[in-house]
């Protein structure tokens, strides 16, 4: 075999594992989140919302206008993050990047562990965004019931612009978890009596 057909052997089985993690990671967060709370039906439209993620990530990134739509701030970002990895003189450490810069953190992280390819750093981007809508969905729980939380799960699911802007390698995923996390701590403690 080429190098080019080793090559994208590689990035197809690394866009799979990548994929695999993801989809447990999510699951195991909707059936721990769904254990005390009775009706919670979350699954389909976090499944759905994956896969249209990676999808969109995907056509855009076929089509020649995928760079132009995204921006060229990826490119910096990517490029910091590959320093990072490498070591290089002018790159900050991974503990500095953890603290100060977590959205390069996470994809140097990935680049390290899987030299992960573009549509597979794209993934765990959609990952780490759907994982804040889950949170902002548990949340809905909290305050409106399982019902509202479900048609908010499945808004947030479908709603354009997050399928577009969560798989870009920048901050949006994680400032899209870190929403998340703040409206379920604030609802959890908003309807009990105990803040843990």
């Amino acid at each position: 075999m080429s190098d080019t057909a080793d090559e994208t052997i590689t990035e197809v089985l690394v866009f799979g594992v990548t994929v695999a993690l993801t989809a447990v990671a999510l699951g195991y967060l909707v059936r721990r989140l769904s254990r005390r709370r009775a009706g919670l039906a979350i699954g389909l439209p976090v499944a759905f919302a994956v896969f249209i993620r990676i999808m969109a990530a995907a056509g855009t990134s076929l089509t020649g206008i995928g760079e132009s739509l995204r921006g060229f701030d990826e490119n910096r970002f990517l490029a910091e993050s590959q320093a990072i990895v490498d070591g290089t003189l002018e790159a900050i450490s991974f503990g500095e990047a953890l603290v100060s810069r977590l959205y390069e953190f996470v994809i140097a992280a990935q680049l390290g562990i899987f030299d992960s390819p573009e549509l597979a750093l794209r993934a765990t981007q959609a990952g780490i965004a759907v994982a804040g809508l889950v949170l902002l969905a548990v949340a809905v729980y909290e305050l409106a019931g399982p019902r509202a939380a479900t048609i908010a799960m499945w808004v947030m699911a479908l709603e354009p612009t997050n399928i577009f802007f969560s798989t870009l390698l920048h901050k949006e995923s994680l400032m899209l978890l870190a929403a998340g996390l703040v409206a379920f701590g604030g609802a959890c403690l908003w309807t009990r009596d105990r803040p843990w």
